[in-house]
């Protein structure tokens, strides 16, 4: 099932997920991954981690779904194997 996110709610999603240590863009994120019903915590490890790469995806011009969508797709991670 696709969902269809509009300029508004995703709008009103950052809004309430930007706080102390949270940029306008990991906002953005964030509020989008709620509003699919695949919410990432800015605060876990490995969601951090997605959202840091899909903040990059962002800047580099890719689409918020798109930047999310490969950011999960490539589990980024911080964690390293020693």
């Amino acid at each position: 099932m696709s969902v269809v996110v509009t300029r508004k709610a995703l709008l009103e999603a950052a809004r309430s997920a930007l706080g102390p240590g949270i940029t306008a863009s990991e906002a953005i994120i964030v509020g989008y991954s709620q509003l699919v019903g695949e919410p990432l915590d800015p605060f876990a490890f490995d969601d951090a981690a997605v959202i840091a790469r899909a903040e990059r995806l962002l800047a580099e011009g890719i689409g918020v779904e798109d930047a999310v969508a490969t950011a999960r797709a490539e589990l980024a991670t911080w964690r390293i194997e020693l």
